[in-house]
């Protein structure tokens, strides 16, 4: 009668030293790469808002809108990911990303427009280049996949963001 339990809590035992396994083995690059995925969605959603209440472009708020729903959406990604590989990722900016907003929160109309959308430009330049990095480095297939899914959208975001950079300049 007791074979049945005992089963149970070795199996339960295995699967959790699984787990710490899978923790413990995922690069520490792959790792770092997941937290700065989570900061990043994080600030560009924050500094999203601030565009859709600041900006005085029309454009510049559409993008802020298209920040909030696609790094909200990559950033979901990023935390199921993260939560599988049993990893913790972080809930809050970092304290830099918190300076950039809040300079940006001091600003609005034409000043704010100029200044987020530089910010974008930076941002998503880095964005890119650490996804396009991790999508042949990554050691952990999954984590090579994810940024290989989302790489696209960021190209995406930077190339919008360039050309509302160049439409401010000729202003």
């Amino acid at each position: 009668m007791m074979r049945p339990i005992l089963f149970a809590v070795v199996a339960l035992a295995f699967a959790g030293a699984a787990q710490a396994a899978t923790t413990q083995t995922l690069d520490k690059n792959d790792r770092k790469f997941l937290d700065e995925a989570a900061t990043g969605n994080l600030a560009e959603v924050q500094m999203g808002a601030l565009a859709q209440q600041r900006a005085s472009s029309p454009d510049i708020k559409q993008f802020g809108e298209r920040m909030i729903t696609d790094h909200t959406k990559v950033n979901d990604q990023v935390k199921s990911l993260a939560q599988q590989k049993g990893v913790t990722l972080p809930t809050q900016v970092t304290s830099d990303e918190q300076k950039e907003i809040e300079k940006l929160t001091g600003l609005t109309g034409p000043a704010f427009d100029k200044e987020y959308i530089n910010r974008m430009v930076k941002m998503h330049e880095k964005d890119v280049s650490n996804f396009k990095s991790r999508s042949t480095k990554a050691k952990d297939p999954d984590v090579k996949n994810l940024a290989n899914q989302v790489l696209p959208t960021l190209q995406q975001h930077l190339d919008l963001a360039k050309s509302l950079q160049g439409q401010l300049k000729s202003t």
